[in-house]
């Protein structure tokens, strides 16, 4: 989803922004976290959390493909203000043996984790259905004439 005329120097300088260069690929965390409305970026950073972002692609194929854009959406998924499970974090476990003793070590980790859903619609004006439409259409029409006389 790089524009044509995106050389290599502006990619490693640009970051996406909603108003002025929507169409950049760079994202930066906290950007994405402020645009899915979350504003206290420490707490979040402590108990975790999950946000998804959105590619969608809704492209018009009569036209030519460099009009074809994506638009990016944010939207946390977790809830902050739940009383169990605040967050996103998961645990796991580092099972070692010292001296024929077994050990175990338990780790609670925490973190964002980003869900990325990608959707899109395209489609292309074809003559061969609308006449095809037009002439069913016309036939019903004509064949429900016939009927109530």
């Amino acid at each position: 989803n790089v524009l044509d005329y995106y050389n290599s120097s502006q990619l490693q300088n640009c970051v996406y922004n909603p108003d002025t260069d929507m169409y950049c690929p760079v994202f930066r965390i906290g950007d994405i976290l402020k645009l899915a409305g979350i504003d206290n970026f420490t707490k979040i950073a402590t108990v975790g959390g999950v946000v998804s972002i959105t590619v969608n692609w809704d492209c018009n194929l009569d036209w030519d493909a460099s009009y074809c854009n994506p638009t990016y959406r944010f939207r946390r998924l977790d809830d902050e203000n739940t009383k169990i499970a605040k967050g996103w974090n998961f645990r796991y476990a580092n099972y070692y043996r010292i001296n024929d003793t077994d050990h175990r070590t338990l780790i609670k980790a925490y973190g964002l984790r980003f869900v990325v859903y990608v959707t899109g619609r395209a489609g292309r004006f074809n003559v061969i259905p609308l006449t095809m439409n037009l002439g069913s259409g016309l036939a019903l029409l004509v064949l429900r004439r016939s009927c109530a006389t």
